[in-house]
């Protein structure tokens, strides 16, 4: 599947790794400018409350993957080491990794499959504007007829698939649909 375009793919990382602005309909007091605002900055780190490499291994088999480094046997031992000693350029240095599957060409499953799993209950932040995150990926999946969708509630708490429509509904249906024609 390659529904996902060149130009929503790069929104999509470039929200992973600078987070957006959120533009409030009026304004709101904010305790720490200790003034009115109308937009905020929000940025979320895309392994939420877990490490990186927990969150990576929640989607790849490291132990099973290629090291780049020949001093190691495999992906876990190259990427823990590296990351350990600030090896990597940036916070999200795997979107260039051909081994992770995440540019464009390599297909959708893969960016969707990242998708919600930063968004799963287990990795998310409770108490970060994750939500908006959901909401924002959608804005951008609409033009490619591809949603995050609400899958099923864990102890009060949503996991979410993703799906390809040919037609898209609004984003409220998609998102609360209660069946799936992709996804994990």
């Amino acid at each position: 599947m390659n529904n996902i375009s060149e130009i929503t793919r790069q929104d999509i990382l470039d929200i992973i790794k600078d987070g957006f602005i959120v533009h409030l309909d009026e304004p709101a007091y904010d305790n720490n400018v200790g003034d009115y605002i109308m937009e905020y900055p929000v940025k979320i780190p895309f392994y939420g409350r877990i490490d990186e490499i927990s969150f990576l291994s929640r989607i790849y088999d490291l132990e099973k993957m290629p090291s780049k480094d020949s001093r190691y046997r495999n992906a876990l031992g190259d990427i823990s080491c590296h990351l350990r000693f600030g090896d990597y350029d940036g916070d999200c240095w795997f979107f260039s990794d051909d081994r992770f599957n995440l540019r464009h060409g390599d297909g959708d499953e893969p960016l969707l499959k990242f998708l919600c799993e930063m968004l799963h209950p287990a990795v998310r932040n409770e108490k970060s504007d994750w939500k908006r995150y959901l909401d924002k990926f959608n804005e951008l999946l609409r033009t490619d007829h591809t949603c995050l969708c609400e899958r099923k509630i864990q102890r009060l708490l949503e996991t979410y698939k993703y799906r390809n429509e040919q037609k898209w509904q609004d984003s409220y249906s998609c998102r609360f649909a209660g069946f799936y024609k992709k996804g994990r």
